[in-house]
């Protein structure tokens, strides 16, 4: 469901999601019919119209065409889908993380492992860096460390670095003209602070927390103003 703020209230983005228009040879149910269960959602954190949604279940694993339909893609808040399933087995997609400050580095995590999205490929990829082949239950990225970690089903949690992002999926954060952070806030990428512009870390009690190996650039005539705040990468020092 999508919140609406013209109209105060909630419609329905899963009319186009759930059924397969076309003729279903393995139940022999013609006309619309539902997919698989919705599992998880994620959106990117920039443009919370770009969504993507894992499904799970197990009906119709006989069917190629529906069985491989695991997570589907709107760049309109749900109004519209497409299918983003080449790549990832037939199997239930459990969970998926956007990882922030990359341009679209998804993971999901599978009945049979984690899998990486490859945006320039348009395909998913297996992850199996220090990771188990099993059914995954969630997951979590630690940006301080910059690893992730991974729970299964009977086999416990595991932790694995997260892959190198090539430069050209990198998103940083670029401040142009005066702007304030009075307020605690995670910062997963690179800070830009353009010439001409000013960035004032204000507060006691603000505590800005770095991801591992991120950095602030201050650009010549850029100002960084840090009063009475603190930078930190909170698991490690943070090196600036």
């Amino acid at each position: 469901w999508y919140y609406d703020p013209t109209i105060s209230t909630w419609v329905d983005r899963t009319s186009t999601l759930w059924f397969l228009n076309s003729d279903d040879p393995c139940d022999g149910i013609t006309g619309n019919k539902v997919l698989f269960p919705i599992a998880d959602v994620v959106a990117d954190p920039t443009n919370p119209l770009r969504v993507w949604v894992a499904l799970s279940g197990t009906k119709n694993f006989n069917c190629t065409q529906i069985a491989h339909a695991r997570v589907f893609y709107s760049s309109n808040g749900g109004a519209s889908w497409t299918n983003v399933s080449t790549g990832l087995p037939m199997f239930p997609v459990n969970k998926l993380v956007y990882q922030d400050g990359t341009d679209d580095v998804i993971y999901a995590g599978t009945d049979v492992g984690v899998y990486v999205w490859n945006k320039t490929q348009n395909a998913w990829q297996c992850f199996k860096t220090g990771l188990p082949t099993l059914l995954v239950t969630d997951m979590e990225i630690v940006y301080c460390e910059n690893k992730m970690r991974v729970s299964t089903w009977g086999r416990g949690i595991w932790e694995t670095p997260l892959p190198t992002i090539p430069a050209n999926q990198k998103k940083e954060i670029v401040i142009n003209g005066n702007i304030t952070w009075n307020s605690s806030r995670d910062i997963p990428t690179d800070v830009r602070i353009t010439a001409g512009s000013v960035l004032n870390i204000t507060g006691a009690n603000t505590e800005i927390r770095m991801a591992k190996a991120k950095k602030i650039t201050v650009d010549y005539l850029g100002v960084l103003i840090v009063d009475g705040a603190k930078i930190t990468n909170k698991c490690e020092r943070w090196a600036g």
